[in-house]
């Protein structure tokens, strides 16, 4: 019937490998001033960059150490049911405020302190905070609302 043309290959030699037996000559590149300065700058940085990884991983590590402690502190004020640590810290709060309004008049004493006192507020209380915010948006929208109804009707009465 037919003759078996099957032919073998060994595994070097598949046209997939390309041609083994061609010889690649490498030139030297002329390398420029520009790319000379470039190269110098770039190890300048890099050796900076290697000076100052000590003291990044250091801050890195203070930088989460804090946060960690601050996360625990408000969650125990936010959770605590005593009501002495969340005054303490409304209080504490308005003073800071205070001495950082020292040097304005007294109305930056007052807006600095209020600020800081609001603040430390609905950090204490942050489920009561949203619930006034909300509740005073609103009453707010309707009289908005309500106002601008009023002018609609009177510009078209007239």
């Amino acid at each position: 019937m037919g003759i078996n043309t099957k032919k073998q290959f060994e595994s070097c030699k598949l046209p997939v490998y390309g041609n083994p037996d061609v010889k690649v000559k490498v030139l030297p590149e002329d390398i420029g001033k520009f790319r000379e300065g470039i190269s110098v700058v770039r190890g300048a940085v890099w050796n900076w960059l290697d000076s100052i990884q000590g003291t990044t991983e250091k801050v890195k590590d203070t930088y989460e150490i804090g946060k960690a402690h601050t996360q625990s502190t408000v969650d125990y004020i936010q959770n605590d049911e005593g009501v002495l640590p969340r005054l303490a810290v409304i209080g504490v709060s308005g003073l800071a405020g205070i001495v950082l309004g020292y040097k304005g008049g007294p109305m930056r004493k007052a807006a600095f302190s209020t600020f800081a006192v609001i603040s430390a507020t609905s950090l204490c209380y942050p489920k009561e905070a949203v619930a006034l915010t909300t509740g005073q948006y609103e009453k707010l929208r309707n009289k908005v609302q309500e106002l601008r109804g009023k002018s609609d009707s009177d510009d078209k009465s007239s």
